[in-house]
């Protein structure tokens, strides 16, 4: 008896062999192998104190995109247009945003794929058979899940809205990569223009606060009038010191919106000049339109609210049960016996998938109620951002008003002390007027500049050319 159980162990190894062995054939087939990727912080970081806006990558990548936009191929000019491209090539915000796409395009393809069917290696073996009969029973079968209700279609739906939610996801990063990139350079330009003000009023009140002691050394007049002057003239100078650091504060904004160190930013020339004039407001309607139907969080809200319906329904084809075919071959005492059978029905008798489904609806409700209040948010940010820059546009043009009247006031006294008929005193301090009715002018040109910003946030268009998106895709 025992050589016959250790004869049927051998043969059923022998056939276990042989099966593992062909499964193993076809398992390794087109296998992914792990590869190891160390994360080292200390060269991460070194990788990135390393980066310049001279990489011939960069440049190559920066040309090409410009290429694509404008057709043509220039050599790069560091402005908003170039510059916004580089930050995409470098901006580790929207890196993130492409590698959880990346994440959302394996999902589809995992949503894809078909249950795998199981294999089963029976083997009995009796103590007493019957004279003439093997003493055991041994065995080949398979287990072979097929859906039912569409699930796999369902599935596959729900993954691919959701890969499209992540695409726009990449686009809504790249507008804000871009809008903190459009903020940073207004900053810098702020900040030169204001400095190049001051040094011009500086220079007006040193030469103001010259001519008073002059006149005070002569008893033309008293020294709090002296005095006066030269607090005006330490003020002027500590301004200059402000905005110094406020141009600092700029690089460093700059460099963080491109992802490079604050030093590649200081080695080149950044073209600010398109930041000196203001578009011309635009109708509400379009805006309000062009944000509707193309702000990547609408799109985006509506590609998730359409994953949530796919979602439920494959709860609801949850409902249905799966069969499980059950083809197999017995050797069973001696006799070969080929089955085909229903491996096994869950019965839908306890429960059908009620909660499931509740929660799938219930998901499918926020989902909408999430588009309709991010539809409601764009609509009002539309309409407050066309009436923010419509307002500061016009205190815009009152302040240039303002300048123009000062400029023409001191070209008459210019007249008048060429004609020998002025006085220089009143030609510095009719400099320094319109040097101060200037830094009002720059102050109004800033706010209507941040006002441009937020309305082409509200769009997520620049106002240059809103036909054309602003799109961070991969390179």
């Amino acid at each position: 008896m025992a050589d016959l159980i250790v004869r049927a162990m051998r043969r059923q190894r022998r056939l276990l062999g042989k099966c593992l062995g062909v499964l193993g054939a076809v398992l390794l087939t087109g296998c992914a192998t792990y590869v190891a990727k160390p994360i080292s912080a200390v060269s991460s970081a070194s990788t990135l104190a390393t980066r310049t806006l001279d990489d011939p990558q960069l440049l190559e990548y920066v040309k090409r995109r410009l290429r694509r936009s404008e057709g043509a191929a220039p050599t790069v000019r560091w402005d908003l247009a170039s510059l916004t491209y580089a930050a995409f090539y470098f901006n580790p915000d929207l890196a993130l945003a492409r590698a959880k796409q990346e994440v959302s395009e394996a999902g589809v393809i995992t949503a894809a794929q078909s249950p795998n069917p199981t294999l089963q290696l029976p083997f009995t073996y009796a103590t007493n058979p019957k004279p003439g009969d093997k003493a055991y029973t041994l065995g080949l079968g398979l287990d072979v899940p097929i859906e039912t209700g569409g699930k796999r279609e369902h599935r596959i739906d729900e993954a691919r809205e959701l890969s499209l939610a992540s695409q726009l996801d990449v686009r809504q990063a790249a507008w804000q990569v871009r809008s903190r990139l459009r903020a940073a350079l207004l900053q810098l330009y702020d900040a030169d223009e204001r400095m190049r003000i001051l040094e011009r009023q500086a220079d007006a009140q040193r030469s103001v606060v010259a001519m008073l002691e002059k006149r005070l050394n002569v008893g033309a007049i008293s020294q709090p009038d002296v005095a006066l002057a030269r607090a005006a003239l330490d003020r002027d100078r500590l301004d200059l010191a402000k905005a110094n650091l406020a141009a600092g504060a700029a690089m460093s904004a700059v460099a963080r919106a491109l992802g490079v160190p604050v030093a590649a930013v200081r080695h080149v020339t950044i073209d600010l000049g398109e930041f000196a004039s203001v578009p011309l407001v635009p109708r509400p309607s379009s805006v309000q339109e062009l944000a509707l139907r193309n702000r990547p969080d609408i799109l985006a809200g509506l590609a998730r609210y359409e994953a949530s319906q796919a979602a439920l329904q494959v709860e609801i084809a949850n409902q249905y049960p799966d069969i499980h075919l059950g083809p197999g071959y017995t050797y069973d005492a001696g006799v070969n016996k080929f089955s085909v059978g229903i491996a096994g029905i869950a019965l839908p008798v306890l429960n059908r998938n009620e909660g499931p489904i509740a929660e799938a609806e219930a998901r499918r409700r926020q989902a909408a109620r999430e588009f309709e209040a991010v539809q409601a948010s764009v609509i009002a940010d539309a309409y407050a951002a066309v009436q923010a820059f419509g307002d500061a546009a016009a205190a815009l043009r009152t302040s240039e008003s303002v300048v123009a009247v000062e400029r023409e006031r001191l070209a008459g006294e210019r007249d008048a002390l060429a004609a020998g008929e002025g006085d220089r005193l009143a030609v510095a301090l009719a400099e320094q007027d319109v040097e101060a009715t200037a830094l009002a002018r720059e102050d109004a040109l800033m706010r209507t500049q941040a006002a441009a910003g937020r309305l082409e946030d509200a769009m997520e268009r620049p106002l240059s050319s809103p036909a054309r998106p602003i799109i961070g895709e991969p390179f």
